[in-house]
């Protein structure tokens, strides 16, 4: 799916919560480090790009800082980490 410019957000929140419930694999409304690697890895395969040592360690980052202490995602701090994936990669356009 291409990106969307809602309220200067690249990905807009139905895109957000479709790829987030994507990746929720065992659909306990968090996205842990494993369902999110594997889901980055996929995502690279299908651009045929291979991430970097310098990639992962942005994500690991970010997902971090925006995840907080229970080193999970929820569907809000998804939102706004994949906004920031989509403009640090220029994913499909978005900057």
């Amino acid at each position: 799916a291409s990106a969307i410019q809602v309220e200067g957000k690249c990905v807009d929140k139905k895109e957000s919560n479709a790829i987030f419930n994507a990746i929720d694999s065992n659909d306990n409304k968090q996205v842990n480090k494993k369902e999110l690697v594997s889901a980055l890895k996929a995502f690279a395969k299908s651009r045929d790009y291979t991430p970097s040592a310098t990639d992962w360690a942005w994500v690991k980052k970010t997902a971090y800082a925006d995840a907080g202490a229970d080193k999970t995602l929820n569907a809000k701090e998804f939102h706004k980490w994949v906004n920031q994936f989509a403009k640090h990669f220029k994913i499909d356009g978005c900057k």
